[in-house]
């Protein structure tokens, strides 16, 4: 699955709250049977707006100069509006029109252990986010399976599905509203709400033709279904037909369980939907994939035209706050407004394999899933990032990322004092041994008690990476075995310590 956002609301929409219970077809969840309103895990993708033409001859886009900011193992953009964010593999970022900054606070997670304890931890993966940044957010978890909501600033697993089933999609619709598909155990697509008030007509997933015997639904629920809603409540999906295998498309008007489903020409058969958009009831997109071959079909209010894609075989569409819409593909980066054809953008060598822009003077880009530019702002020098396996290894040790240059709440973790449990002490000398006579060590400098699991620490708050290494480095000299580390991390203080 892919980021979703919709351009009229800012960003992409990720998994919230379920808020239905068990309804008939249009009060709350629909399905082809009557079904339980459940919640889902929501897919991404994003919204906004596309022009009538798609030309892709066009002269490459004016998007500044491009300037190398980091380089990993793995990169991924996920658009959500008007922001997005990015997993550099050694730590989680929100990009948007500033310098590319590390906060562990993105990743506050609360997470349930088998025993039913609750910990409020950082050291959590995501495989995908979704939604509209900053209060309709949701995120896949990978190193702790769940489907999180972000509520008051800390990721909350509210995972709806019932045994058996996945989500498909989930789209921002209608006012402050969402809506998921969700597949379910048997071969059956079902509609339920998230995050939403109760009440009103929930469209339904479309019924097979007499030609689909054997189908519950008109789109094949074993293949991707791609949501895409609009504030006015229209809802659009791309998927494959149950046992034709064409391409199909379906579209509600507000207020409607039943939609209007099309066969899309122009698509070959057996392609794989990629991603949909949409930005009104006369805008919307949707990518397939055959092959080596992108497609994208256009709605228009009154037709679907679908052609080949502009970005050639498609990773991903998204709509920038300014309106534009965007192609991220192996044929490079493209983008246009309504009403214009498509250009490229002049990016460095590469394959995009996924972007996210403010506008076309703004734009993040990643090539190759490896190295990441931005246009629009100077950066000083790349940023080096710590390799996978030194991360993991604090992620499971300590429950911390490690800091970089980027991070914005640079902590030194530098000794273990104790169990966890006790009252925290208000001094401990292996820290006034150190720091004494050094004002560096003391100036904006706290020095705080926290607990890691069994284990009482004392680390401290610094105000930038060249204190923390030359803290880090006086330490260990005075304690060679001392498990001192470098972390981006907001401490949940138990104590503070007086110093001398």
């Amino acid at each position: 699955m892919r980021v979703r956002t919709s351009g009229h609301w800012g960003v992409a929409c990720l998994l919230i709250a379920c808020s239905s219970a068990c309804a008939e077809p249009g009060q709350g969840t629909t399905g082809s049977a009557t079904a339980a309103a459940s919640g889902a895990k929501p897919a991404g993708g994003a919204s906004g707006a596309a022009a009538a033409s798609s030309s892709a001859g066009g002269p490459a886009a004016p998007a500044g100069k491009f300037a190398l900011v980091a380089e990993s193992a793995r990169m991924l953009i996920h658009p959500l509006g008007t922001a997005a964010i990015l997993d550099a593999d050694a730590f989680y970022a929100l990009l948007g029109p500033g310098p590319l900054e590390q906060d562990p606070l993105l990743v506050k997670t609360s997470v349930t252990s088998d025993g039913g304890g609750v910990t409020v931890t950082p050291a959590v993966r995501f495989s995908e986010f979704h939604g509209a940044w900053p209060s309709q957010l949701a995120a896949i978890g990978s190193s702790h399976p769940g489907l999180y909501a972000r509520v008051n600033d800390t990721w909350t697993d509210q995972s709806p599905l019932r045994d058996g089933e996945a989500i498909l999609d989930l789209t921002p619709w209608g006012d402050g509203r969402m809506i998921a598909a969700i597949r379910m155990a048997e071969p059956d697509v079902r509609f339920v709400l998230f995050s939403s008030k109760p009440g009103g007509v929930v469209p339904g997933p479309g019924k097979p033709t007499p030609e689909q015997d054997g189908c519950t639904v008109r789109m094949e629920s074993g293949r991707s279904i791609r949501l895409a809603g609009t504030p006015s409540e229209h809802l659009f999906a791309i998927g494959t037909e149950c046992k034709t295998k064409k391409p199909i498309t379906e579209r509600w008007e507000p207020k409607s369980v039943r939609g209007t489903a099309e066969v899309l020409a122009g698509v070959p058969d057996g392609a794989d939907p990629v991603d949909t958009i949409a930005l009104a009831a006369d805008e919307a997109y949707g990518a397939f994939n055959a092959k080596d071959d992108g497609f994208l079909a256009t709605w228009d209010g009154k037709a679907w035209k679908a052609e080949a894609a502009p970005c050639g075989k498609v990773a991903s569409i998204f709509a920038s706050p300014d309106g534009a819409s965007w192609c991220v593909g192996d044929k490079g980066l493209f983008s246009h407004k309504k009403g214009g054809a498509w250009t490229k953008v002049d990016v460095p060598a590469g394959k995009p394999t996924s972007a996210w822009a403010k506008d076309a003077d703004n734009v993040w880009v990643v090539l190759d899933g490896t190295k990441l530019y931005r246009s629009g702002e100077k950066v000083a020098a790349p940023l080096e990032l710590p390799k996978r396996t030194d991360v993991e290894s604090a992620l499971q040790k300590d429950r911390r990322w490690l800091a970089t240059a980027a991070c914005k709440r640079i902590f030194v973790h530098l000794a273990a004092i104790g169990p966890s449990g006790g009252q925290a002490p208000k001094s401990f000398a292996g820290v006034d041994d150190v720091i004494a006579g050094n004002a560096k060590l003391h100036d904006n400098v706290e020095y705080v008690v926290e607990e890691i699991g069994p284990t009482q620490t004392v680390g401290a708050k610094v105000p930038s990476m060249e204190v923390a290494k030359e803290m880090a480095a006086a330490f260990k000299a005075k304690n060679a075995t001392a498990p001192v580390a470098i972390y981006c991390h907001e401490p949940i203080a138990k104590g503070k310590l007086l110093v001398k």
